[in-house]
């Protein structure tokens, strides 16, 4: 309780609306399972008290343990859509103030072998994917928001102009059709590149009505001195923010900084130690920042 109640009291004093919550297999920590299946009641308890702070927490989904960069091959697919169908029952099964708000769906295609051999082919089989995982949100009922986890890049890449449903276009384009959302991973610690790298998925978030969360970085990466926020100070990171949040906060689909991690984002805020396994569950998700105590959206 004491390190739950840590992470809601950082959310509180940062302004932080939603948290992205692990909800699948976690292989880790000296423990093996799915709590989502087998001890629901972490999660109910979890998200209630969440709730009862004034929090939304979205089922955050995609993980190295599962290997879940290759879930839009069509032979993944069933593992793609269980994973979905996890959340789903176990929204059914629980009292509305315990059900998540909505999914983030972090599956990196382009992480696979596969991926590079044959991208139009390929982002076709993402694009049924998360297709079919949305309509089976759709078809439970139940009012949760949909949003891919994607990086900075794709629309940048010219072997991404790709036909599908009957449309030609930037894969990145197809995925903000299809989405209530999107949380773009904008890893970098420079306020131009930071801008940069989200203006055409704001521009196009605005035209279609598709949320934009900007994410950063604040764990190490091992990926050159400009990806992370690691090994700064918090002043530091809101100094090179501020003036992204400037930009971004002229375009109405502008959802909020998502912070990646909590673990990173603690120890950078808070002077003391931490050591965060939830009550087995892996907290290694995003914090999504709508707007913080020095940032008003």
């Amino acid at each position: 309780m004491d390190e739950r109640n840590k992470i809601f009291d950082l959310s509180q004093s940062k302004n932080i609306e939603t948290i992205y919550l692990y909800a699948d297999y976690f292989n880790g920590a000296g423990y093996a399972g799915n709590d989502i299946i087998d001890n629901p009641q972490l999660y109910r308890s979890f998200i209630s008290d969440a709730h009862s702070r004034g929090l939304e927490v979205h089922a955050l989904l995609g993980s190295a343990a599962l290997e879940t960069w290759n879930y839009f091959l069509p032979e993944k697919r069933t593992d793609a859509l269980a994973m979905i169908s996890h959340v789903l029952d176990y929204n059914s099964s629980s009292s509305a103030t315990k059900n998540f708000d909505g999914f983030n769906v972090d599956i990196e295609p382009y992480i696979s072998s596969e991926w590079w051999s044959s991208q139009p082919t390929y982002s076709k089989y993402y694009m049924d994917m998360l297709s079919e995982q949305k309509q089976l949100i759709t078809a439970s009922g139940q009012n949760m928001l949909f949003g891919p986890v994607i990086p900075r890049w794709y629309d940048n890449e010219s072997g991404l102009n790709i036909e599908w449903n009957g449309t030609t276009k930037n894969l990145l384009y197809h995925i903000m059709d299809l989405s209530d959302y999107i949380t773009v991973m904008d890893y970098r610690n420079i306020t131009d590149q930071i801008i940069n790298d989200a203006l055409n998925e704001l521009i196009y978030g605005d035209i279609v009505g598709t949320e934009v969360a900007v994410g950063i970085e604040t764990a190490p990466t091992g990926e050159g001195p400009y990806v992370s926020f690691y090994g700064k100070k918090e002043k530091e990171m809101e100094t090179v923010l501020a003036p992204a949040e400037t930009v971004f906060e002229t375009y109405s689909s502008y959802a909020g900084i998502a912070v990646h991690n909590y673990d990173s984002y603690y120890t950078m805020t808070v002077p003391e130690p931490t050591t965060l396994v939830l009550l087995l569950i892996s907290f290694t998700g995003f914090l999504s920042i709508k707007k913080r105590f020095i940032f008003k959206k």
